[in-house]
């Protein structure tokens, strides 16, 4: 039996993080009810935001280049999430994100705690 994954990418704004009357715009990946946001270094008025729609009021044409770009955003993260359920690979919100950020999983794993933890014990135990 194939395992089923929950998963889907959703466009939101951070009002709390205002930058000269602009919120961040941030692309939230889910999978399996677990979440990681994606800063898109976007900036939107709150009122020109479709908080319903988790896309911006095609007013003008800056902002019909802003849905745009998130909707390419939105395929790209839905092509990587494609390439690791397709190769068998851990999935996980983060991984997702990483992949889009072009971080390798080995890379990923390479730079966790425990690899800083075996790297200072291995630093230690020359100089001792």
């Amino acid at each position: 039996m194939k395992n089923t994954n929950t998963f889907g990418v959703h466009f939101i704004i951070r009002q709390s993080r205002k930058q000269n009357g602009l919120s961040p715009v941030y692309a939230r990946i889910v999978i399996n009810k677990t979440r990681c946001e994606l800063s898109l270094k976007c900036y939107v008025l709150n009122e020109d935001w479709n908080t319903a729609k988790g896309a911006a009021k095609p007013k003008t044409e800056e902002l019909k280049t802003l849905n745009s770009y998130l909707e390419e955003v939105r395929g790209k993260l839905v092509h990587h999430y494609r390439q690791i359920e397709r190769n068998d690979l851990e999935l996980t919100a983060f991984t997702v994100k990483d992949a889009y950020l072009g971080i390798a999983q080995d890379d990923a794993a390479k730079h966790s705690f425990f690899w800083l933890m075996e790297e200072h014990n291995m630093h230690i135990q020359k100089v001792l």
